[in-house]
C-alpha cells in the first residue's frame, strides 16, 4: 500500500493505514475539545507507533501537547 502525505516520504507504508485512525481519535480526545485554554494529547510513543505519531503530528500539530518517543527508527 503506498500512502502520500504531502512534504512526506511517497511510500509510508503501513503508517498510512493507522494514520486517520489516530488522527479521528486524538480529535475525540476531552484534551482536545473546544474552550479549553491548553489543548492537546500528551503521547509517549515506541517503535512503529512512534512513527505514526510523528506523520500525525506533521499532518495535525494542534492535537498534540508533547510527544514522548521511545526507540521509535528513523
Amino acid at each position: 500500500m503506498t500512502t502520500r502525505i504531502e512534504g512526506m516520504l511517497e511510500d509510508i507504508g503501513p503508517i498510512g493505514v493507522f494514520l486517520r485512525p489516530t488522527q479521528g481519535f486524538l480529535a475525540k480526545l476531552p484534551s482536545n475539545q473546544a474552550g479549553l485554554s491548553d489543548p492537546g494529547a500528551l503521547i509517549i510513543a515506541h517503535s512503529l507507533g512512534g512513527l505514526i505519531t510523528l506523520h500525525a503530528v506533521e499532518a495535525r500539530p494542534e492535537l498534540f501537547f508533547g510527544v514522548l518517543y521511545a526507540d521509535v527508527p528513523h
